[in-house]
């Protein structure tokens, strides 16, 4: 949503539910399209997605299993790069330091506009982030001029509140879009730099981690050592070849 022709919506960068629900309602209808054109398939249904894409991936993976087990044949899974933990990760680049990248800090401020929103928190910016910034996020979006560690630019009221846990409508618009604590029963991959300095490679780790110990037995952690969230995309890109090639 927000691209082609739905282009007049804002994209709901980082929402669970609106990306899983795209994704099935595309599936569905690539589906019903094959079956138009007398197009025959072995009905294996492989998903795959690399940054946004890999927790949207994820995501789709989690409605599909949980909502709909019998409608697909769901045989292989990768997931690449994706922020699946993100009551974690926020903290970490509200309190730590982070790259300083205007690009990266976009992305970061990208996801507070979309809950700000969704969940009809219905706030100045100026909440979120100090100035210039706020006023830059409020005129200009994606676009906005957002340069160093992330932790420096939010105010000190909004990193108070989740750190200590009384900002309960952001928080809890947060634990929504976590997709990293749960149980698959189907194959994933999951693949992730260790030097991504966008998308921290411990959100991987963790929901690997979460996912063992809640009992799962088909998941793998792809650790793609040295590379960052750019350069780790060819890795995952033959990783994902091979691996789906092995289901076929």
């Amino acid at each position: 949503m927000g691209y082609g022709v739905s282009k007049n919506l804002e994209h709901p960068y980082q929402h669970r539910e609106s990306l899983a629900q795209s994704s099935l309602d595309m599936t569905r209808a690539s589906i019903e399209f094959l079956k138009q054109e007398k197009t025959s398939w072995n009905n294996k249904l492989m998903l795959t997605g690399y940054s946004e894409g890999g927790f949207a991936t994820m995501a789709l993976m989690k409605k599909i299993e949980q909502q709909f087990p019998t409608e697909f044949s769901l045989t292989a899974t990768t997931c690449g790069a994706g922020g699946y933990n993100l009551s974690a990760f926020v903290k970490t680049i509200l309190n730590e330091t982070t790259q300083g990248v205007s690009e990266y800090n976009n992305y970061y401020a990208w996801v507070l506009r979309t809950y700000n929103k969704i969940y009809g928190l219905n706030r100045q910016m100026n909440v979120y982030l100090k100035e210039p910034y706020a006023t830059s996020l409020q005129n200009n979006g994606i676009n906005a001029s957002l340069p160093g560690s992330f932790n420096l630019l939010v105010t000190d009221s909004f990193k108070k509140g989740i750190n200590d846990g009384t900002d309960t409508p952001f928080i809890n618009a947060i634990k929504d879009n976590d997709t990293f604590d749960w149980k698959p029963s189907s194959p994933l991959q999951l693949y992730h730099g260790s030097a991504d300095k966008l998308i921290f490679y411990s959100n991987s780790e963790s929901t690997y981690n979460a996912m063992i110990a809640r009992g799962a037995t088909n998941v793998e952690l792809k650790k793609i050592e040295g590379k960052d969230h750019i350069g780790s995309i060819q890795d995952y890109l033959l990783g994902t070849f091979t691996f789906f090639s092995s289901k076929r």
